[in-house]
């Protein structure tokens, strides 16, 4: 089973529908630490070697804190390439870690943003996780597909919407398996809330 994600822990900030992507995890290219205890806040080990010159705010960072414990995190802010703050605290040694992890997300509105290649599958799924919809009028979720060498996308049916308040875990079917996918999320007013919205295709490869 193949597994690409749109959106993890996404939190709605938008009127008009954005279109996410979280891209494969890379290995960072230099060592962090933190304050010792608990804190949202970490460095670069040298601040001659800036560890955090490729992240932005929104990427995802995965910290081995222990042996065979990852800690996942949200960048919130980037001070500089040195410091980063991530959404919740999480307790690193003061020394270097050898081994981190991070993974770009984009969001954006435009026709290029947010496409998962689904060519190396025979058949797939848009997978729809809300545990928490805060967004006074909902979450509108629009799934197009676009097949090789299409000028422009096609919908799979009229766009979702599902109400504030009630949880939300549904599979939608890819119809266009030689091309790619894409989901766009928009709120419907209001977002006083912390929504938690993670979408992501899975499928079966062709070998």
């Amino acid at each position: 089973m193949i597994e690409r994600v749109f959106y993890q822990n996404y939190d709605l900030d938008s009127l008009s529908f954005k279109y996410g992507k979280l891209f494969d995890r890379i290995q960072a290219d230099g060592p962090l630490k933190g304050t010792g205890g608990a804190s949202t806040s970490l460095y670069s080990v040298s601040a001659s070697y800036p560890a955090f010159g490729p992240i932005l705010v929104g990427d995802y960072i995965y910290i081995y804190t222990a042996e065979n414990t990852i800690a996942k995190r949200r960048v919130a802010t980037k001070p500089s390439n040195d410091e980063i703050t991530v959404d919740s605290n999480v307790t690193v040694p003061l020394a270097g870690l050898a081994s981190w992890y991070f993974a770009s997300f984009r969001i954006g509105t435009a026709d290029t943003d947010g496409w998962h290649s689904t060519n190396p599958l025979t058949r797939a799924f848009v997978n729809l996780d809300f545990p928490t919809i805060t967004a006074a009028g909902g979450v509108d979720v629009s799934i197009e597909v676009k097949s090789l060498g299409a000028l422009l996308p096609k919908p799979i049916g009229a766009p979702f919407n599902f109400p504030a308040g009630t949880p939300v875990k549904e599979s939608v079917e890819v119809t266009e398996m030689i091309g790619s996918v894409r989901v766009g999320l928009k709120g419907g007013s209001g977002f006083a809330g912390t929504d938690d919205l993670s979408v992501t295709l899975t499928g079966v490869p062709k070998w």
